[in-house]
């Protein structure tokens, strides 16, 4: 079954979070059963990122770096909590564009 869009919002990735800014709690599991993954579209500046509940902006944790314009995914649940992204060093702020994707 193909997935669809459920909704989408920008968020805003700062420096200010400290350990990253996560997804909307209530837009994915458990909250939102129905959502299986977030595509997301990296805006304005590079962002560092990873799903275990840690990033750091230097990427010593091997946190992936994703530049304006790039495009990924993130499936399944746990994932998805354990998200969080922070500008690279040197930005103040960058944003994500995320796409909810799920059935129903």
């Amino acid at each position: 079954m193909a997935l669809k869009t459920r909704g989408a919002v920008r968020l805003l990735v700062d420096s200010i979070a400290g350990s990253g800014v996560g997804f909307p709690a209530a837009s994915i599991p458990p909250a939102d059963p129905l959502v299986q993954a977030i595509k997301c579209t990296v805006e304005r500046a590079p962002i560092r990122f990873n799903t275990q509940g840690v990033v750091t902006a230097d990427g010593s944790n091997g946190s992936p770096i994703r530049y304006p314009g790039a495009v990924f995914t993130v499936f399944g649940g746990s994932d998805m909590a354990g998200f969080r992204a922070l500008p690279a060093v040197g930005y103040d702020y960058a944003y994500l564009m995320i796409e909810f994707q799920g059935t129903g």
